[in-house]
């Protein structure tokens, strides 16, 4: 059976608009009763269940109405592996290793030493905040300010509002905290070492 060009209602497939009934082609199972598509799939337990590998080319739209979190999820019910959660939170059940994070020497080239970071650490500030709109307090720092000191710690990115905004690799800013505590107990232990 020739799949028809326009589909229209799940019961149109099956020749009446209130036939509830079935229809396979072996990639694509539509059934009718439940309202549930299959491809690659002879029994959708949801509205869409695909099975095998899936590319997508282009913007992918996910929404909801789950009562319970509103949440797209990537594994299985038992074993979900990752979230993305309507608020915006992303969870997942492993350590998560994004660009910048990779920390391993076997991938680094022109390894140079921090110095001076005591002083550039002294220039920043740390700040209480909410964002605009959002009246939840954070405590961060300003990228800005850290872009005078440290550029390579600052990033542009498109925001949910499609605006340009400047973003901060905070797990790096440990790098210049660590040399910062060394210069810092350097100078203590001079200092220690001067008659009283």
């Amino acid at each position: 059976m020739a799949l028809p060009r326009d589909l229209g209602n799940l019961g149109d497939v099956a020749g009446g608009a209130n036939a509830n009934a079935s229809f396979d082609s072996g990639l694509l199972f539509i059934d009718g009763i439940n309202n549930r598509i299959g491809i690659a799939n002879t029994t959708p337990d949801v509205t869409l269940r695909v099975t095998g590998s899936t590319s997508i080319s282009g913007v992918l739209a996910v929404s909801g109405n789950s009562a319970v979190s509103n949440t797209w999820t990537v594994g299985t019910s038992s074993a979900v592996t990752i979230a993305l959660n309507s608020n915006g939170a992303i969870v997942a059940n492993g350590n998560i290793t994004a660009f910048g994070n990779p920390s391993d020497i076997n991938l680094k080239e022109n390894i140079v030493p921090l110095e001076g970071t005591l002083d550039k650490v002294a220039t920043l500030g740390g700040y209480k905040f909410n964002y605009k709109g959002d009246s939840r307090t954070l405590i961060g720092v300003i990228a800005q300010e850290i872009q005078q000191v440290y550029p390579e710690l600052v990033y542009n990115y498109t925001n949910l509002q499609e605006e340009e905004s400047m973003a901060v690799m905070y797990s790096h800013i440990t790098a210049v905290l660590i040399e910062a505590v060394k210069e810092l107990k350097a100078r203590v232990e001079e200092l220690e070492k001067q008659p009283r």
